[in-house]
């Protein structure tokens, strides 16, 4: 029984083995039977191993660029049509391809790669003024460009500014060494023009800001107390006394009272009577008060004053005539010869 088994497996085994003999056979190309030179040889190792990478291992690594690299033209091309028999061979008839795949692909774009880039080092560069000359022809210039009549003659033409620039210019470096010159080109120095668009915005800039003056902060508002007539006694139990005489007092009613606007008490104890804001003779006030209160107290006005200096005076001048000049320029008509502190 176990030996019918195992010949009916041994087929499968020899198919399997003749079948990857043929892919192997099937995706190395066909060797020279010419001497090569050690270089050749090299080549063709490293096309074999190329060919046969994806057929290893999965972890196998891929060969590195610089490999693909390596070799002629020829050489190249023979790995890339190894390369896409192999996965034409590999393909056909099977499933569940997906790794093997992706490394014949990842091989093909490395060949490939190396392919081009070969490709490219063979073709011989261009000439550096072909499309220079193919732009500057009559032919593009009169009737891709020029809207006048094919009759104008073609010598008008205004030349660039660039070529306008005399051979004789020259312009110090950095090192102030002359610079002349070179193969027909002059440098051109946009300083000039830099600098004076710069002035020109600068200058805008000042109008502007002349034009705009800058908003002055605002005062502060000065609020002043009324004025205030200050009553001081020797004993601090008389000024009760002192109310009461100035209220019996029908003239000082008439005057001092309507005038008052509160009565209070100082820091220093003294007695405050603050008038009313639109009263202005609170010196007089104070004056009368001063004599109805005898020796009993004194009464003093307080009042928001002006320093005033006068100079160039008269030595003959005295306090009266003083007081009476400034009541008349200041439209004041109570100032006495007591406003004016010294001479």
């Amino acid at each position: 029984m176990l030996d019918g088994q195992r010949d009916q497996q041994a087929p499968g085994s020899t198919d399997e083995v003749g079948e990857t003999s043929q892919l192997e056979s099937s995706s190395l190309p066909s060797m020279p039977t010419k001497t090569m030179t050690p270089s050749a040889v090299i080549a063709a190792s490293m096309t074999r191993r190329i060919i046969d990478a994806p057929l290893l291992a999965k972890d196998a690594p891929l060969p590195t660029p610089a490999e693909f690299a390596t070799g002629s033209y020829e050489e190249k091309m023979i790995r890339i049509e190894g390369l896409v028999e192999g996965l034409n061979t590999f393909i056909f008839g099977k499933n569940n391809l997906h790794k093997t795949v992706i490394k014949y692909s990842l091989s093909l774009e490395q060949a490939i790669l190396a392919l081009k880039k070969t490709k490219q080092e063979q073709v011989p560069p261009r000439p550096p003024f072909a499309e220079k000359a193919v732009c500057t022809s009559p032919i593009f210039s009169v009737n891709g460009t020029d809207k006048r009549p094919a009759t104008s003659p073609l010598v008008t033409h205004a030349t660039p500014k660039r070529h306008a620039v005399t051979a004789a210019f020259k312009q110090p470096e950095e090192n102030n060494n002359d610079v002349g010159d070179q193969d027909g080109f002059v440098p051109v120095n946009h300083r000039r023009h830099r600098e004076r668009k710069q002035t020109a915005t600068t200058t805008a800039g000042s109008v502007c800001a002349w034009q705009l003056p800058k908003q002055r902060p605002a005062q502060r508002r000065v609020h002043h107390r009324p004025d205030a007539i200050v009553i001081k006694a020797q004993d601090a139990s008389t000024y009760a006394n002192i109310l009461r005489t100035l209220k019996a007092n029908q003239t000082l009613q008439q005057t001092v009272g309507r005038s008052v606007q509160n009565i209070r008490r100082s820091a220093a104890g003294a007695l405050v009577l603050q008038l009313k804001k639109n009263v202005d003779n609170a010196f007089t006030l104070g004056a009368k008060l001063d004599q109805v209160l005898g020796d009993a107290a004194t009464a003093t006005a307080l009042q928001h004053t002006t320093m005033i200096e006068i100079r160039d005076l008269d030595e003959c001048a005295t306090k009266e005539e003083i007081a009476e000049a400034l009541s008349t320029s200041l439209g004041a008509p109570s100032l006495n010869k007591e406003v004016v502190r010294t001479l």
